[in-house]
């Protein structure tokens, strides 16, 4: 069975430490990053279809989701393609690793697990050196 369990927002504030192996040569720029995250939850809500599948397996009629904020590695690449002068046109993928405790929990029992969400992160963005 395929369940559409719950949703949630997240903020994953991140400080990252970059190496540009070109160093400040003209051209293109690939860049390398490793960092932490600190990720915080908000706004967790179960679906419809998972406090019905509780009703019908358990008799549950109060569900609520938590997570628990969480500190994880990430990594970044990149590069800065220069298009005119101080201006570059920047790619980059990030991966994060984001690992948090759920509880789902009722009015019958709670259910805790742990959940991964590691996403990438694709960016094209302007950049200007000064």
């Amino acid at each position: 069975m395929n369940l559409d369990a719950a949703s949630t927002k997240h903020l994953p504030p991140t400080i990252t430490a970059q190496w540009y192996p070109r160093g400040g040569k003209e051209g293109w720029q690939p860049f390398l990053g490793v960092g932490v995250n600190y990720t915080i939850f908000f706004d967790e809500q179960t679906t419809s279809q998972l406090d019905s599948t509780l009703n019908s397996l358990l008799g549950a009629t109060d569900v609520d989701l938590d997570l628990d904020n969480s500190f994880g590695l990430s990594a970044q690449a990149g590069v800065d393609i220069p298009f005119a002068k101080n201006w570059a046109l920047s790619l980059e993928v990030w991966y994060i690793d984001i690992q948090t405790n759920a509880t789902v929990s009722t009015d019958v029992g709670d259910v805790n697990f742990k959940t991964q969400i590691d996403p990438f992160v694709y960016h094209v963005g302007i950049a200007h050196r000064f």
